[in-house]
């Protein structure tokens, strides 16, 4: 189910409905919903983020029908109680604790300002003094009543039960009309920002982000998982080969991509020691030397100092990924993922059709 997230939610809200969905339904408490998956060999599990509400679901053929009840139930009755959400409100304070200050993490807490669809480290736990029984309800009826959605199914071929699974989809309520539109989350940084925090270790964890704007074309997102590949990887101009293997300045080093609606993401991430406070006569000053090394390789892309055969090996990894897509999880995302999307079920192969191109 896709949602548009409302502004008046408590930031802590999604975070705590996503923890309650593993504890059972009103129907069947945790122990007996996990007995019920083991002794049928089944397994149910949703997932609550700003955008969408995730149900998976998997099982022999033969019991399609008793997943799909378990499923219906856990979607429509998550066991949003006062017990319940002192329980998820707890976990996630632990787990958030737990959490260390990683350069991603002090990255996120400043794009969750340009970005209503991420919320930082200190807004959940500030959403999780306040929030009450009735803000997580209050969401999840808004989900189910607000949303759009889309279902994929893999079955087995010599399973010829196609219309009896569509017609079982159908006991589903009823959603909004599919309609699919990017948001504008992109916004320009006109100036580069440097978010720092300082923590009591001899390592450095360094993340230097770019932002752009992005349509999600098939040929865009090939062109951009080469160039990701190229910078990450390759034996020429590649981050791992020239700052770890040759100049050992890291532990690990690595780019990568991703994108959020129309806002596009390129970072190199590096993790590298620092010089040691008690030994004030040797520099190592790795942490410049790192960004330097940065900006030296993205030139080298710029200026296509890579090789052929990096860039060939680099449209064979991506053909290859796209092909290794049979775990069910996998396959069906990218069909869920097609469908979310301009270009339909077909959106994977019309990615790989592209490499070529390229």
């Amino acid at each position: 189910l896709y949602y548009d997230y409302p502004e008046w939610a408590n930031p802590a809200a999604t975070f705590v409905l996503n923890s309650i969905y593993d504890n059972g339904t009103q129907n069947m408490p945790e122990d007996e919903f996990k007995q019920y998956e083991e002794e049928n060999n089944i397994g149910v599990s949703q997932c609550v983020s700003t955008k969408s509400l995730n149900l998976v679901g998997t099982s022999a053929d033969i019991d399609f029908d008793k997943a799909f009840k378990l499923s219906k139930d856990l979607l429509y009755s998550p066991n949003i109680t006062e017990k319940e959400v002192n329980k998820a409100i707890q976990d996630i304070r632990d787990s958030l604790g737990r959490l260390k200050d990683t350069s991603g993490a002090v990255f996120n807490n400043y794009e969750s300002k340009n970005d209503r669809y991420r919320i930082s480290k200190q807004e959940i736990l500030d959403g999780l003094d306040t929030i009450t029984v009735e803000d997580v309800k209050k969401l999840h009826n808004y989900i189910i009543n607000n949303s759009y959605g889309s279902i994929a199914m893999n079955y087995s071929k010599e399973n010829n039960s196609k219309e009896q699974y569509v017609n079982t989809f159908s006991q589903l309520r009823q959603v909004q009309p599919f309609e699919y539109k990017v948001k504008n989350v992109y916004k320009d940084n006109l100036n580069p920002v440097v978010n720092t925090k300082s923590t009591n270790n001899s390592q450095a964890d360094i993340l230097q982000t770019y932002k752009y704007k992005i349509s999600q074309t098939p040929k865009e997102i090939a062109t951009l998982d080469i160039l990701n590949t190229l910078l990450s990887s390759s034996s020429s101009i590649g981050l791992f080969n020239t700052l770890r293997e040759k100049e050992h300045l890291a532990y690990s080093v690595s780019s990568d991509y991703s994108h959020n609606e129309d806002c596009g993401y390129l970072s190199c991430n590096i993790l590298t020691t620092t010089d040691d406070k008690n030994d004030s006569e040797k520099s190592y000053d790795n942490v410049q030397k790192s960004i330097n090394g940065f900006h030296r390789q993205i030139n080298c892309l710029l200026n296509s100092e890579y090789t052929d055969e990096d860039f060939e090996s680099a449209k064979r990894k991506l053909k290859a990924e796209l092909l290794n897509s049979e775990g069910v999880s996998s396959k069906l995302g990218r069909i869920t993922g097609g469908i979310h999307s301009e270009f339909g079920i077909n959106r994977i192969n019309e990615i790989y059709n592209e490499i070529d191109n390229i």
